[in-house]
């Protein structure tokens, strides 16, 4: 596959990745967020499943 296809179907990707998170937002379908952006992976995970009741 040429280079230019495959970023072709990247930048299609990267783009629909902000409309799609407008739909998530608008639809209000999750039960809790967890703010993975300061944590370690393991403290991140530890919230998820404290968060859903899993502990």
């Amino acid at each position: 596959m040429p280079a230019t296809h495959r970023h072709d179907g990247l930048r299609r990707h990267l783009n629909r990745s902000g409309e799609l998170d407008r739909i998530l937002d608008q639809a209000a379908v999750e039960d809790f967020t967890v703010d993975a952006t300061k944590d370690s992976i393991t403290a991140t995970a530890m919230a998820v499943l404290q968060a859903a009741h899993w502990l």
